[in-house]
């Protein structure tokens, strides 16, 4: 049975990297997502970054808000995203 995301689609709880992958493909653009991630007992907020090809990079976010400071520890590393048109650091 698929779980509800807010806006009321339906997940499967599959990647569905075939939809995603053709959205991002025509000028090979990225997309970004926010992800709990856990390692062991440690909860992170990380970034997820995504394209055409698939997994490009995660990030564990430094700088928490209120809310996430509740179940989530801040990460250590920065991160770094090169692409061929620009460089972004977090």
């Amino acid at each position: 049975m698929p779980r509800r995301l807010r806006g009321g689609r339906a997940y499967s709880g599959r990647p569905q990297h075939g939809a995603l992958g053709s959205l991002l493909a025509p000028p090979r653009r990225l997309c970004r997502l926010n992800i709990p991630e856990a390692d062991g007992p440690t909860y992170y907020n990380s970034l997820g970054v995504t394209g055409p090809d698939g997994y490009v990079m995660k990030y564990r976010k430094r700088l928490l808000y209120k809310t996430d400071k509740a179940y989530a520890s801040p990460g250590t590393q920065p991160g770094v995203l090169e692409t061929s048109s620009a460089v972004s650091a977090c």
